[in-house]
């Protein structure tokens, strides 16, 4: 990490935008590092020190209240807040309230209100859910009900099936960019971002509700497991995931087979399963 005008890591420059997603992201690892136990490096308060340094130069150059957003809408809308968000969440104690109300506003002008009050464009199916993410711990982080009320209740237009465009359909298909069968990526999005939400907000104020879940929660046996095989996502429905080769991760590179992206929907399943409500009297819920 070398602070500079225009990046925190000299290889992850802030123009494209995706440099300071990637950055967040390294700051990330670097959190859990901290918080986590076992890890070597937990509670270590040179590396405390080192990530809120990194978060005050994102704060202080690119990720703020009025700084501008070229490029890439994803890196600021969906990319870097759901990283930082996690972040505050992890650091809550150690932060400040000088730092967690930065964040908070950062969050607010990249992520405004309007984002999720028109269920179109490109706030619509795993984007509204990941933009919903970001809210609801931006609403419980700075402590402001009515922001957790709104990416709750945003989240209802993603439940019921559709007849075109991006959503589950009845038939098991689950569409992202209007006709690209997306169910090992983009629906993996939807479903490990549901059930983080549903458990985050489960048996509080803000509990999901809408009876319309259960399309989620049937989605499991009718949209996703018929394409999962031996622990792999069919191809047909990783979109334009198969064309992208390896995950770069530091030192490692990760292929992206259907491997990969089985092991993520499984993943969403267990996170779904976590969070959907108990048994009821008449014989259980699926899911």
């Amino acid at each position: 990490m070398a602070a500079t005008a225009t990046s925190l890591w000299p290889d992850a420059p802030f123009d494209p935008p995706a440099g300071i997603t990637q950055s967040y992201g390294r700051l990330w690892t670097m959190t859990q590092a901290y918080a986590q136990p076992g890890t070597g490096l937990t509670g270590d308060e040179s590396l405390l020190a080192d990530v809120l340094r990194g978060l005050d130069h994102l704060s202080a150059t690119v990720y703020r209240a009025g700084a501008p957003r070229p490029g890439n809408w994803w890196e600021w809308q969906i990319g870097s807040p759901r990283l930082l968000m996690d972040i505050v969440a992890a650091l809550h104690p150690r932060l400040g309230a000088e730092r967690v109300a930065a964040a908070c506003a950062a969050v607010d002008h990249f992520v405004p209100d309007a984002v999720l009050t028109n269920y179109s464009g490109t706030s619509t199916g795993a984007n509204r859910v990941d933009l919903c993410r970001s809210v609801a711990l931006r609403g419980v982080l700075g402590a402001n009900p009515a922001k957790i009320a709104l990416a709750r209740d945003a989240l209802s237009p993603v439940f019921p099936y559709v007849t075109q465009g991006d959503g589950l359909y009845a038939d098991g298909s689950f569409v992202q960019h209007t006709w690209v069968a997306y169910s090992g990526t983009y629906g993996q999005v939807m479903l490990d971002g549901l059930g983080r939400l549903f458990s985050l907000l489960a048996g509080s104020t803000w509990a999901v509700t809408d009876p319309n879940r259960q399309i989620v929660l049937d989605s499991v046996e009718r949209a996703y497991a018929p394409f999962l095989y031996d622990g792999l996502m069919m191809d047909s429905v990783n979109g334009r995931a198969i064309s992208r080769g390896y995950l770069k991760n530091d030192d490692r590179r990760i292929m992206r087979s259907d491997h990969f992206h089985g092991q993520g929907v499984i993943a969403a399943i267990a996170l779904l399963a976590g969070g959907r409500p108990p048994p009821s009297a008449t014989g259980g819920t699926r899911a």
